[in-house]
């Protein structure tokens, strides 16, 4: 029987003009309990060539590697290319490991062939800092729904990672959710996935990266989906639990995108393929949610979106034992109503009585936050001043209003402000402070 420590592991680590970042990465590395380890630096390119951080101890399980730039994902092949672990991890230079991370997922792995183990991981954003443990029933499900979790939560069997060719870098991905390419590529052959229910890595979410252009990214996440579940199609493997979980994702990405018409332009022509069974009561439940999206749609694009998917469900011929959610464990990804909020009911009365009291009301914040706040106060007949981003250029609009910089704007007194984001809400709301608009926020969230 094979001891966990005897196995090898490799660490990729592609580095382009952060070496100093480069020793923290390192240093997690190099403080692996596990100690068979072999890690191999790609610097891709850099304007100062990468050198070992004269802070860390020499280490000879370390090797840089040096090639011209060709982007992350071909610095992370070459690394594949080199590395003579049994298994493989992908780290950022930016990002790093805990102590006893590649350990516990070695254990979990030895003995578990054709798998993926992901571990749990913490979002670290400014100050801010979130742990999320990945939670899903099939990797395939779990990916119709999104990227699973950041690339260096995984440890992957490498036989399996080189017949599958590795990192794309095509129209597809546009230089963008490599990640998630990789993850539909393994997927599709047949690789199943084990989760860690335990903290191993840290994932630095940090402005300039590639990740915090939103646009690009959601672009990139569109044009994966769509073309993967072609090749759902194609190889015959569209099963009716997996067309319910389709439209979840894609109906979840359109509304965090708001990009209806790209979302609509690529789907279509597969849409016929996932119609559901009549019979089938979360196809119905589905065709409820879509349907009222579809009635309060705020441009003709999303109203074109939501009916396209709603041709695909049945309406329910009888409402009165139809259950809206699952009384059962609801954390698979199909189990609950996409986008719902989860807001404190008497908070969000409280704050929908108080914009009444405001002649307007500003929106700070775009995106899916956004969006509902906007049906909300729409339904109850309160104005609408506009809204407010700090990246806002003269002249921008955003759903049909005017969409300016915050830094640059006189709020009125008599209007109200609504803070729109989940991740950046008491950055936002200490800004407001900041700005003098104390008076005029409308607080929803509780302990304010």
């Amino acid at each position: 029987m094979i001891s966990p420590k005897d196995v090898c592991v490799s660490i990729i680590i592609p580095c382009f003009n952060q070496q100093t970042l480069l020793c923290r990465a390192l240093a997690s590395c190099l403080q692996q309990s596990h100690n068979n380890l072999d890690i191999i630096v790609i610097d891709d390119g850099s304007e100062q060539e990468i050198h070992y951080p004269s802070e860390l101890r020499k280490d000879k399980r370390v090797t840089i590697v040096r090639q011209n730039n060709q982007g992350v994902a071909r610095a992370r092949n070459r690394g594949i290319a080199a590395a003579i672990g049994s298994f493989i991890k992908f780290l950022d230079a930016d990002d790093e490991l805990l102590p006893d991370c590649v350990e516990r997922q070695v254990r979990l792995l030895i003995h578990t062939p054709n798998h993926i183990c992901f571990s749990g991981y913490q979002l670290v954003k400014g100050e801010q800092a979130i742990d999320g443990i990945p939670k899903f029933d099939h990797l395939l499900q779990a990916l119709m729904i999104g990227n699973i979790a950041p690339l260096h939560a995984g440890l992957y069997p490498i036989e399996a990672v080189r017949k599958q060719g590795g990192f794309s870098y095509n129209a597809i991905t546009k230089n963008a959710l490599e990640d998630y390419d990789f993850h539909w590529k393994l997927a599709l052959s047949g690789m199943q996935a084990v989760t860690l229910h335990q903290t191993g890595v840290i994932y630095h979410k940090l402005p300039n990266s590639r990740s915090a252009d939103m646009a690009h990214h959601f672009d990139a996440y569109i044009r994966i989906l769509t073309y993967y579940l072609s090749q759902l199609i194609l190889q015959k493997k569209l099963t009716e639990p997996l067309k319910i979980s389709a439209l979840h994702g894609l109906a979840e990405l359109s509304m965090q995108s708001d990009q209806y018409l790209l979302c609509h332009n690529l789907f279509s022509p597969l849409a016929s393929q996932f119609a559901l069974s009549k019979s089938s009561r979360r196809a119905q439940r589905l065709y409820l949610a879509l349907q009222q999206r579809r009635d309060t749609a705020a441009s003709e694009d999303a109203e074109a979106w939501w009916s396209l998917l709603a041709k695909l469900c049945s309406s329910p011929t009888n409402r009165t034992n139809l259950e809206l959610t699952s009384p059962a464990y609801a954390l698979r990804s199909d189990a609950v109503p996409f986008a719902v909020q989860q807001f404190d009911g008497p908070i969000l009365a409280k704050a929908l009585k108080a914009a009444t009291g405001f002649n307007s009301v500003w929106l700070w914040g775009k995106g899916i936050w956004c969006r509902n706040w906007l049906h909300m106060l729409r339904t109850f007949d309160i104005p609408i001043a506009g809204i407010l981003d700090s990246s806002a250029i003269e002249g921008d609009n955003y759903l049909g209003y005017p969409c300016v910089n915050p830094e640059q704007t006189m709020i009125k007194s008599n209007d109200g402000i609504l803070i729109c984001s989940r991740d950046s809400y008491e950055f936002l709301r200490t800004r407001s402070l900041e700005l003098g608009w104390g008076e005029q926020i409308i607080d929803y969230l509780a302990g304010h």
